[in-house]
C-alpha cells in the first residue's frame, strides 16, 4: 500500500522576514543558509541548537543564535533531566549571542559561562507603569507578589510569614489589607492568613494604582535575577521587602529596601513587622516615587543596543540584513 505524503506550502517567500516558529507545529519549516534563530527560554534554545546542526550539515556553515536569558533557568528545577537540558544550552558558547536581562543576572551568568558575545539588557521600570505613577494618599495595603506556580517566588513561605505576623501582632495586623498580585489562584491556598484577597494578573494601569496607594510591598525571588516587582514597589515609594541571593542585593539600587540575608518564615515575619511599623507614619500621606541609585559594579558590563547587535549580525551574515524588498539576493529570516 502506497503511503500518501502531505506537503505544506511554504509561507517563507520574502527576502528578509521575522518568522514565528511556534505556528509551524503542523506545518512546514524551511531552513536556509542565512537563517538566524532567537531563543527565549531553554526549551526553544534546544530547538535552535538542533537547527544549527542541520544548518551546518546542509550548508557547511552555521550562524550563532540569539539567546534571550531571562533568569538562570536550570535552577527552576531540582537536579534532574530538565536541569541538565536547561544547563546544557548555556554550553554552546561559540554559537551563542547572549542578551541577558538585568545587570545582576548578567554578572552571574558571565561568571559561569563563556559566549561568543554577551550583552546586558538593563532594568528600567515599564513605561506604562512609570506614566501612571502619581502620589496618592497611602492606605494600609500590603502588596504581595504571589505566584504559587513559580517556586522561586516562595509563595508558601510568604503565607507562613504573614500568618506568624498576624498571630504575633493581631491588633496591628487587623488594620491591614493584603493584596495578592501576579497570577490567579484559589484563595484557599493562603489560609489561614486573614484580610487577604487575590487580584491575580491585573492590567499595568491597575497595578500602578495599587503601587500609588499601597505602602508595604513583599516580593521574594530565589534567583540571581532581581525580579521587577520589588524594584517597581521600591521605586513607587513602598516599604519593600525582598531577599538577597548570591551577589544580588537590591540595597545597591535602593537604600531603604529591606533585603533579607536569611529567608525563612520567622525572619520574614519580623521584616513584615518592621516594615509595617515604618509604614504607619506614611499612611494618609502622598509620598512620591524614588529614584534608583547608580549601580556600583564589580565588573565591566557591555550593554545591549539594537544597533550594535544589528551590525554584528551584518558582519556574521556577510551582507545587509536590512533589505526587505525584492525577489533576488540572499534570503534570511529571524526565527522566534
Amino acid at each position: 500500500m502506497r503511503r500518501q505524503c502531505i506537503f505544506f506550502q511554504s509561507e517563507d517567500d520574502g527576502v528578509a522576514e521575522i518568522v514565528g516558529a511556534g505556528t509551524r507545529r503542523n506545518g512546514r519549516l524551511n531552513l536556509r543558509a542565512n537563517d538566524i534563530f532567537v531563543a527565549t527560554a531553554w526549551w526553544t534554545a534546544c530547538h535552535a541548537i538542533d537547527l544549527l546542526r542541520d544548518q551546518k550539515l546542509f550548508f557547511q556553515k552555521k550562524l550563532p543564535f540569539i539567546y534571550l536569558l531571562q533568569d538562570d533557568e536550570p535552577y527552576f528545577y531540582g537536579w534532574s533531566t530538565k536541569w541538565a537540558l536547561a544547563e546544557s544550552t548555556y554550553r554552546h558558547g561559540p554559537d551563542t549571542i547572549a542578551i541577558i536581562n538585568s545587570e545582576e543576572l548578567y554578572l552571574e551568568i558571565i561568571g559561569k559561562y563563556d559566549f561568543l558575545h554577551s550583552f546586558c539588557y538593563p532594568y528600567a521600570i515599564n513605561g506604562t507603569i512609570s506614566k501612571c505613577l502619581a502620589p496618592e494618599p497611602r492606605e494600609r495595603l500590603i502588596l504581595v507578589y504571589a505566584r504559587p506556580h513559580a517556586l522561586r517566588n516562595a509563595f508558601e513561605l510568604i503565607c507562613e510569614a504573614l500568618k506568624q505576623w498576624q498571630q504575633h501582632d493581631p491588633v496591628s495586623a487587623r488594620a491591614w489589607e493584603i493584596i495578592c498580585l501576579g497570577e490567579e489562584f484559589d484563595r484557599a491556598l493562603t489560609e489561614p492568613v486573614q484580610n487577604i484577597s487575590v487580584k491575580g494578573k491585573v492590567s499595568l494601569e491597575t497595578y500602578a494604582d495599587y503601587l500609588n496607594r499601597g505602602v508595604v510591598g513583599i516580593s521574594l525571588m530565589l534567583s540571581p535575577h532581581p525580579s521587577y516587582p520589588p524594584l517597581e514597589m521600591a521605586e513607587a515609594g513602598l516599604v519593600t521587602i525582598t531577599n538577597r541571593y548570591g551577589t544580588k542585593d537590591l540595597l545597591q539600587r535602593f537604600d531603604d529596601i529591606i533585603s533579607l540575608d536569611r529567608v525563612d518564615a520567622r525572619t520574614l515575619a519580623e521584616a513584615i513587622k518592621q516594615a509595617v511599623a515604618k509604614a504607619e507614619g506614611l499612611v494618609g500621606k502622598r509620598t512620591g516615587r524614588r529614584k534608583p541609585k547608580s549601580l556600583r559594579l564589580d565588573a565591566p558590563i557591555k550593554y545591549y543596543a539594537s544597533s550594535k547587535v544589528a551590525e554584528l549580525l551584518k558582519e556574521l551574515v556577510g551582507t545587509s540584513i536590512h533589505r526587505t524588498t525584492g525577489s533576488r539576493g540572499t534570503r534570511r529570516r529571524f526565527w522566534l
